[in-house]
């Protein structure tokens, strides 16, 4: 009965990473929520409260580019204050570099009283890597390129 509720929940939360509203996806986490990101890059490890999980996305967006996530499977168990939720989702990174990589993983979430406890992302990070690969090349070229010039006299 729950589970109807729980993948609009989930959906809802991925359509306010997908539009940039930080700020209203974290009020979706509990005061004291954690959030982990799995792998050694530079987004990896785990935050906790509000605070430290908007400025991860934040960093995300400054430092990677847009990620828009979308949602494949929703599966839910247990009661209202001990919600476990998985979800294999994919998401498409909008690199600052230009260029555009497809990714997959999985998320778990534990729910309580319909605010987010914990928040554990596993992704390829393969494809991570690569897509940071990119953004490094396209910083090199941008710092090697010759400043543009005024030519109005």
């Amino acid at each position: 009965m729950l589970a109807p509720i729980v993948r609009r929940v989930v959906q809802d939360g991925y359509n306010k990473q997908n539009r940039g509203d930080f700020q209203a996806l974290t009020r979706m986490f509990a005061q004291d929520g954690v959030f982990e990101f799995a792998g050694d890059t530079p987004f990896g490890g785990e935050r906790r409260g509000r605070e430290a999980i908007r400025d991860w996305f934040e960093q995300v967006g400054r430092d990677f580019g847009s990620l828009r996530l979308t949602a494949h499977d929703v599966a839910v168990s247990g009661p209202p204050w001990n919600l476990r939720v998985i979800v294999r989702f994919s998401d498409t990174y909008e690199l600052i570099s230009g260029d555009t990589l497809t990714n997959h993983g999985f998320q778990f979430l534990r729910i309580a009283w319909g605010k987010v406890k914990e928040d554990r992302i596993l992704v390829d990070l393969g494809v991570v890597e690569n897509a940071l690969s990119l953004v490094e090349s396209g910083r090199d070229v941008q710092a090697r390129s010759p400043a543009s010039r005024d030519t109005a006299s």
